[in-house]
């Protein structure tokens, strides 16, 4: 009788069992995530307190103010290094849909060096920004070889855009000059630090952190990383994670390879632009963006870093690179499918909450201060975070 009733139970469990979904290995990595397009809006080309408002390369959001904070890469070359505080209002549109009313232009603060003075022309060049929740930002360098500009990550007051504290970058992304003039260490020229991002500060602080994580990447192979010329190998980024306390100098943790996707067809460049922290369990955005013979394009990942190779000591990532487990993404939007012209996207973060409680997350584009370009700002709404 026990046996029956033990084949009984077993037969029943097969049978709940087999209505049970299956779940991928995919699905157990990556987040449920869709993103949906909600709007445009296009800045128009203006002057704010005797500064070109432009080149904006990166973008993040206060969230105790609710303003957004965007770098611009200007080199001190129109106005002295510099971001802006910017007001975004959103408001539905006509068809239901929640859009871009308005952006202005609040304020703005001038980068300022060690001994508190502005930077001079041509010695920085800013393309990320990431607000660090504790009254100041982090900025990042991008370096460009032929000026001789280095690449930096550095820590500057939210108010005055004084520096506090400059990150320690290894020296495999220094560019070297060697005897005969040419560099075959360190960043390519205007394909440094891009990308930028912080680990979400308001989760930290409540799972009682007194430090957070801190993300930047290379826009593109390092000279070291290159790929050969007659190979099919992916261009390798290489992706840093630091750990920022408050008593401790910044740490390197770990470095891990971003394999870009390979270059569509009738591409002049194609790099790595931006990155997100959308939560503190490993899982990004990535943007990636190309600029072509037919104008630029974009597109969504999702990057998952668990189970990721640490390459901090692999001194060249060319050749052969099975043994390394890279980064992990998946395509979340491929925005030329959007029907509307793209400009030069490099900046993204999330915003507030929308009217209809969807997480929104902004994009912004780099318009090399050029009249033929646009200051682009696209709106979408992201499920699937919590």
């Amino acid at each position: 009788m026990l046996w029956v009733v033990v084949i009984i139970f077993l037969g029943s469990l097969t049978t709940t069992c087999s209505f049970l979904p299956a779940i991928t290995a995919e699905e157990r990595t990556f987040l449920n995530l869709s993103v949906n397009f909600l709007g445009e809006y296009q800045l128009p080309q203006t002057e704010f307190k005797n500064t070109v408002v432009g080149g904006l390369s990166g973008l993040a959001y206060d969230r105790e103010r609710d303003r957004f904070l965007a770098v611009s890469d200007d080199r001190s070359r129109l106005a002295p290094a510099r971001f802006y505080t910017l007001k975004l209002t959103f408001n539905p549109t006509d068809t239901g849909n929640i859009g871009i009313e308005n952006v202005e232009v609040e304020d703005v603060t001038f980068l300022k060096d060690k001994n508190g003075e502005t930077f001079v022309r041509g010695t920085l060049d800013p393309e990320g920004i990431a607000w660090s929740g504790k009254d100041s930002v982090f900025i990042s360098s991008e370096g460009a070889t032929n000026q001789g500009i280095a690449p930096f990550i550095r820590q500057f007051d939210i108010a005055t855009g004084q520096q506090l504290q400059n990150l320690k970058i290894p020296q495999r992304y220094l560019p070297n000059d060697t005897d005969l003039g040419t560099v075959s260490n360190g960043i390519q020229d205007n394909l440094g630090f891009e990308a930028l991002t912080l680990e979400p500060i308001s989760l930290a602080a409540a799972s009682g952190q007194e430090s957070f994580r801190l993300f930047s990447a290379s826009e593109y192979s390092l000279h070291q990383d290159q790929p050969e010329a007659d190979t099919e190998q992916a261009a390798g980024i290489r992706w840093l994670h630091y750990l920022i306390g408050d008593v401790t100098p910044p740490m390197l943790v770990s470095e891990h390879l971003y394999l870009l996707d390979p270059d569509p067809p009738n591409t002049l460049s194609h790099g790595l632009t931006e990155l997100l922290a959308v939560d503190t369990a490993g899982h990004f955005l990535s943007l990636e963006r190309t600029y072509g013979l037919f104008g630029f394009s974009a597109k969504l990942y999702q990057v998952v870093t668990g189970g990721a190779t640490d390459t901090t000591k692999i001194a060249s990532l060319k050749g052969d690179v099975s043994k390394i487990k890279p980064l992990q993404k998946k395509l979340l939007l491929d925005l030329s499918e959007l029907g509307i012209y793209l400009d030069n996207l490099e900046g993204m973060t999330l915003g507030p909450r929308l009217s209809d409680g969807t997480q929104s997350l902004i994009l912004v584009s780099d318009n090399n201060f050029s009249e033929a370009q646009v200051t682009q700002f696209l709106l979408f709404g992201i499920k699937g975070l919590k």
